[in-house]
């Protein structure tokens, strides 16, 4: 029988994959150990225990925890993945079933991320093809005009926050597009508005690095007006606003939707968001820390702060905000002062790592069975940061 590993929005994608060249799926193998649903997209959610050896299991997730689900379930039955039968070009003719809750664009788009992850995941030091990182999210600002208690990013914890140095920036930017192409660079915060120089990122971007770069987006909360030479940028160049609806919270959403769509600007509004329980630092936590770095949704979410390149936005704003934490060449990468080969091979060193950060023995974990939490509850006072980031699990 054939089961998939992974009752997520991809695993109902392979599912209509594997279908359709005609492999039935009896069931889903869950990985949340607190999820208790008997069903996933209408097919039963089986335990392991009733697998046998001669059944096959397709690996159907697309974070990068390949490596960690072929060492868990190794002997159990035969595991295969999915690469020869997902195919982009045939997603505009399917009607995918109605538990799936991503446009077709998303499910392209996390088609192909997954075939970053196969590639890099199997990806050997020797060979020669260029680094293509799925994402990059470059932190322009700490700075943010709402204060959300759980924010993921940690913002509710900077004391003093600042925006980055745009030149700075810049030429960070520049070193890494060198040596690197990138599906998608992010600009976010804090509220990535906020930073004057936002403009002048995104037009060195496209004026010197368009052939390296699939698209290019901005994340905003609906609180502040878009300067006019970020408009002018934006409409010479592909960029894509998704604006988060908080609600009421989100004061100036319909007046920023407004003026992109005045203006000719691809823009998404992102309402009915899922916010879940890991915008907090906690003490040193070793337990289970394989399984959350191998099945954390973040993981391989490269993040430029500063004149660092981290492997996810929390180790990022972890390590700007306690720097009395060490620092390994696991964590970041020091940007200044590497010429291409030293970063490529830094870059490639990284990406290739599976091993946990530093930072997530401090973090709660973004894997499967993190809960949820309502979105955007503010507070009006900085949070206060453990003082003792060391207990009795260290």
């Amino acid at each position: 029988m054939n089961y998939i590993i992974g009752t997520g929005n991809f695993g109902i994608i392979v599912r209509e994959f594997l279908e359709r060249n005609k492999i039935k799926i009896s069931g889903f193998i869950e990985l949340n150990p607190t999820d208790v649903r008997a069903l996933h997209d209408n097919v039963p959610i089986v335990s392991l225990q009733k697998i046998n050896k001669d059944d096959v299991l397709f690996i159907g997730t697309n974070r990068y925890n390949h490596k960690w689900i072929q060492n868990e379930f190794a002997g159990i039955a035969t595991l295969k993945f999915a690469d020869e039968y997902l195919n982009v070009e045939e997603v505009e003719s399917i009607n995918f079933s109605p538990n799936l809750n991503w446009s077709r664009e998303k499910v392209e788009d996390e088609i192909r991320y997954y075939f970053v992850i196969r590639r890099n995941v199997s990806h050997k030091k020797e060979d020669s093809l260029p680094i293509i990182l799925n994402s990059l999210d470059i932190v322009v600002t700490e700075k943010c005009t709402l204060k959300c208690v759980d924010c993921s990013n940690l913002m509710q914890y900077y004391e003093t926050p600042k925006n980055a140095d745009s030149i700075g920036m810049i030429a960070n930017i520049d070193k890494i597009l060198d040596a690197t192409y990138i599906k998608t660079l992010r600009f976010i915060g804090g509220e990535p508005l906020i930073n004057k120089g936002l403009a002048s990122m995104i037009d060195n971007v496209y004026s010197k690095w368009k052939h390296k770069v699939t698209s290019v987006e901005i994340y905003t909360n609906g609180t502040l007006l878009p300067r006019p030479d970020l408009l002018a940028v934006c409409k010479n160049n592909p960029v894509t606003f998704y604006i988060s609806d908080y609600g009421t919270t989100s004061k100036r959403l319909d007046d920023v939707a407004s003026i992109l769509k005045e203006n000719d600007i691809r823009f998404a509004v992102e309402s009915n968001l899922t916010w879940h329980d890991c915008g907090r630092v906690l003490p040193y936590y070793s337990e289970n820390i394989e399984y959350k770095y191998a099945n954390c949704c973040n993981a391989k979410t490269f993040s430029l702060l500063d004149d660092y390149l981290y492997d996810c936005p929390f180790a990022a704003n972890f390590h700007n905000l306690y720097d009395d934490v060490e620092k390994t060449d696991r964590d970041s990468i020091f940007i200044p002062g590497l010429n291409k080969s030293q970063l490529t091979e830094q870059i490639l060193a990284m990406q290739l790592d599976d091993s946990p950060l530093t930072a997530c023995y401090y973090c709660k974990g973004r894997d499967y069975s993190s809960e949820t939490v309502e979105i955007a509850i503010q507070t009006k006072e900085i949070l206060k940061r453990p003082i003792n980031l060391v207990n009795e699990y260290s």
